[in-house]
């Protein structure tokens, strides 16, 4: 039913404590969770522990290279594109995975439940009832989906009777956790306020700065057609979640700057309803720019003058975006549209590597636009964005925070 890749001797022979991760789909090309969570990963057993994941079969590449050293439990499993198929493969993970946990359970002496499928906190509970006490058990939650759905008025079953049971699953799966980890004081009141009880803990996410440097490359400017201009730049995904009415409002407001461009660099319904929007309107000025491989993400990044992250207000407290991160890794200054409670708009204030705007504020955001280009500003807010990052959101960093919140009692 599973199987099990060889994990390699961690360095030096230790093995501190023995980590289990679990969470069904880890498609590291393409998920920016599976990533970080494969980065976690490999740090830690850097710091010499051996790490198991507990996913679903089919669900990333299955060459192995990426993962190296790092051993698996796999699900078998096929992918389905259908709701229903989905809700039927999360089920089924949640069954085989109690079961691998039960039968498996002296090989791990921490395991790392996160957030997707919904219950999938029950299997922290399940592996301290079979293999004791002892066990540690945290939590990760990154996005509250159902809380943000609702609070965007795109779901109206908060009332509902399956909708109060998921909620009472994930409390109970949170309750019954060592720790909760989510990614910002925003979130963490969130979670207070559903009814979460557990001990809850704040890691904000992470880049790693091999992956993320600042790569001034003119080939991929000249490439892309952006010459020697200004670039306010939104790079990543955008729905429903991320207003960029202020990134289109600037963009009429400067249309008549020839030193200026507004650039989107991404996938979503957002990012084509702002194309659109450009294309009826007639604004050169703004254009959305075609993917680059992996390999020229960091040049890519390192080509907006300026970084444009933004978040609904009614979706405060549920997701942080990490585009904020990404920005500070390559030293460019940040335009956060969205509330100052969001740990990506306290991250900016405290490090002064930006500013924070109301995701309506189209003046606001041209006028910010305007003094980075008419003076020395632009370096400075992007060094110190860079000195924040290096200090305090830098995977090396977040790995230790980690380590202390991992570490069984025992260990």
């Amino acid at each position: 039913m599973w199987r099990r890749s060889r994990a390699a001797a961690a360095p030096g022979g230790k093995r501190r404590f023995r980590l289990l991760i679990a969470r069904a789909e880890l498609d590291y090309d393409r998920d920016a969770v599976a990533r970080a969570l494969l980065e976690l990963a490999q740090w830690m057993r850097g710091q010499g522990h051996e790490v198991t994941l507990l996913r679903l079969a089919g669900h990333a590449p299955e060459d192995g290279t990426e993962r190296a050293g790092l051993g698996e439990w796999l699900i078998p499993a096929r992918r389905t594109a259908s709701h229903r198929g989905q809700k039927v493969l999360n089920l089924w993970y949640l069954l085989a995975s109690g079961v691998v946990v039960t039968l498996r359970r002296r090989r791990f002496d921490t395991i790392l439940t996160v957030d997707t499928p919904t219950g999938v906190e029950l299997l922290g509970l399940l592996a301290k009832r079979v293999a004791g006490p002892d066990v540690r058990h945290v939590t990760w939650v990154l996005d509250l989906w159902a809380d943000q759905e609702r609070a965007l008025e795109l779901r109206s079953d908060g009332g509902s009777l399956l909708a109060r049971a998921r909620t009472r699953v994930d409390n109970l799966g949170g309750n019954s956790s060592d720790v909760v980890v989510t990614l910002g004081s925003c979130m963490r009141e969130a979670l207070i306020r559903r009814g979460v009880s557990s001990s809850v803990e704040v890691i904000p996410m992470w880049q790693k700065k091999e992956r993320l440097a600042r790569v001034d490359d003119g080939a991929l400017r000249r490439r892309l057609g952006l010459g020697d201009r200004f670039v306010v730049l939104y790079s990543g995904h955008a729905t429903h979640r991320h207003p960029l009415q202020a990134f289109v409002g600037a963009a009429e407001l400067l249309r008549d700057d020839p030193r200026v461009l507004f650039a989107l660099a991404g996938t979503g319904d957002r990012i084509e309803q702002v194309r659109r929007q450009a294309a009826a309107a007639g604004l050169a000025n703004l254009r959305v720019l075609p993917r680059v491989p992996e390999s020229e993400v960091a040049a890519l990044l390192s080509s907006g003058g300026l970084h444009v992250v933004s978040l609904d207000l009614r979706a405060t407290g549920t997701c942080v975006p990490s585009k904020t991160y990404a920005a500070m890794a390559v030293a460019r200054p940040v335009a956060f549209l969205g509330s100052p409670e969001c740990q990506s708009a306290l991250d900016v204030t405290a490090g002064g590597g930006g500013l924070v705007l109301d995701p309506d504020d189209s003046e606001g955001l041209a006028a910010f636009v305007r003094k980075l280009l008419d003076g020395p500003e632009a370096e400075a807010y992007g060094r110190r964005g860079l000195e924040f990052f290096l200090a305090e959101r830098e995977l090396d960093i977040a790995g230790r925070r980690w380590l202390d919140v991992l570490r069984p009692a025992k260990a």
